[in-house]
């Protein structure tokens, strides 16, 4: 069984939401080995990124936790020894250059817990539209048969992000997506899990 776990982005603000996924990871791995991904961030922020999450791990999992940045260049062999890979936001473009096709990807992923946050949901999910998304409505790489709608219900008056955009976006992905297919409203500080047999 593969557990998917799909949040709305920009986690670290959310003691809630780390409290919650570390009381559900622990239940299911007590020591668990995590490889965080920020392959959707520019290489030269990366490093920021893995600075920022890798303390709130140890001080939500505790001490037991091994924390682990992926390398571009052996992130595969760092995934077959990981029980959880945390794709942080960014840049969905990135993510669907560097990492596998989705065929690929559920085999890698198998037995695992997958976290796909803000920019990692919308390459996990079929279509997404999100609260950064100059281009409207996204392909990814549809690990998962979902839309999603990422920073769900953040308002921008500004640049025309209201509860209108949201409702509209909504309404959008159903009206591309097979009927068969659920659409995710992704609040920040949020998660949605999801278990797959693959």
């Amino acid at each position: 069984m593969t557990t998917y776990i799909l949040t709305g982005g920009w986690d670290h603000l959310y003691p809630n939401y780390l409290e919650n996924l570390a009381k559900f990871i622990l239940q299911q791995k007590p020591e668990p080995r995590i490889l965080q991904c920020a392959f959707a961030k520019p290489e030269n922020e990366q490093s920021e990124l893995y600075n920022i999450f890798e303390p709130l791990f140890y001080q939500y999992f505790g001490e037991d936790v091994e924390v682990e940045n992926a390398n571009i260049d052996h992130y595969l062999e760092q995934l077959e020894r990981a029980d959880v890979f945390y794709i942080h936001g960014g840049e969905l473009e990135r993510l669907l250059e560097i990492l596998p096709d989705a065929a690929t990807v559920r085999r890698l992923f198998a037995n695992k817990i997958i976290i796909g946050s803000s920019a990692g949901a919308m390459y996990l999910a079929a279509k997404s539209i999100g609260y950064y998304s100059e281009n409207g409505m996204n392909d990814g790489a549809g690990v998962l048969p979902v839309g999603v709608l990422v920073h769900y219900g953040a308002i921008a008056n500004d640049r025309g992000i209201t509860m209108d955009y949201w409702r509209k976006s909504v309404q959008d992905l159903i009206d591309v997506l097979p009927d068969d297919m659920l659409v995710l409203p992704l609040t920040e500080g949020s998660m949605t899990i999801i278990e797959r047999a693959d």
